[in-house]
């Protein structure tokens, strides 16, 4: 499943009970289809760089909330128009990350060369890794 930052700029003057719902009802959404949230992250209120509409006012000052989840594309799809269709929302975008779980291509062998790594390493100097 791959993971995605999902950042959100909403109108500073909506309520926050408001903006935990609808978060909420996000992160309920991307778990009911068998996503992950990994975090939630309020980045605090700073000036839009330029003037945005959100339902039928305009904002100059907004408020960003990152959103680090793991989930199908459909999830996020659905999480993506939920937001758009939600009028504190100015701006909604998805990121596609790197995995964590990926090992660098030069660090990638096999669990038998390891163990016949380990095992000279152990013989030659007494200790399972050089730096140890």
């Amino acid at each position: 499943m791959p993971q995605y930052e999902i950042l959100t700029i909403l109108r500073h003057s909506a309520p926050p009970e408001r903006l935990a719902k609808v978060l909420g009802a996000i992160g309920k959404g991307i778990m009911r289809r068998g996503g992950i949230v990994r975090k939630v992250e309020n980045m605090g209120v700073s000036m839009l760089p330029n003037r945005m509409r959100g339902g039928s006012q305009w904002s100059q000052v907004g408020r960003y909330m990152l959103m680090r989840v793991w989930a199908n594309p459909e999830a996020l799809f659905e999480a993506k128009k939920l937001l758009r269709e939600t009028p504190e929302v100015l701006r909604v975008s998805a990121v596609k990350m790197k995995s964590d779980f990926q090992r660098p291509p030069e660090v990638q062998y096999t669990l038998v060369e390891e163990q016949k790594e380990r095992a000279r390493l152990r013989k030659e100097f007494g200790v399972d890794s050089p730096t140890a």
